[in-house]
């Protein structure tokens, strides 16, 4: 399934060219996002996303992939870029080829985003 600001697409209607054209939209002044689940995940993850960079502080486009593992346990991790093709190329192969991005370019974000409670 696909999810691009709010408009749903399934599996049959996914195509390379909905993935261009949603990142190609991405721009400063709207919070659009994409957001790709994997079914079945994908060596356990569970979904990409990104979004534009309306909320960074940076200007650059974050691209974030989760992990869920069969313990419960999960991982959430982050990529930013300013490349447009960087993103579509993440989400194409993500999609056509069930690839995973080169997770060397990605930052464990898990505890910034869900501390653990004390």
């Amino acid at each position: 399934m696909f999810e691009w600001s709010g408009s749903v697409y399934d599996n049959d209607g996914l195509s390379a060219s909905i993935f261009g054209d949603a990142i190609r939209s991405f721009c400063m002044e709207y919070d659009d996002y994409i957001i790709l689940k994997a079914t079945p995940p994908i060596e356990f993850s569970s979904y990409l996303q990104a979004h534009s960079p309306i909320k960074t502080i940076n200007g650059l486009m974050p691209i974030e992939i989760r992990f869920d593992y069969p313990d419960g346990s999960f991982k959430h991790f982050c990529y930013e870029t300013n490349s447009k093709d960087d993103i579509y190329w993440i989400f194409v192969n993500y999609w056509a080829k069930n690839e995973l991005p080169d997770m060397t370019k990605f930052k464990d974000i898990t505890e910034e985003l869900y501390p653990k409670k004390v």
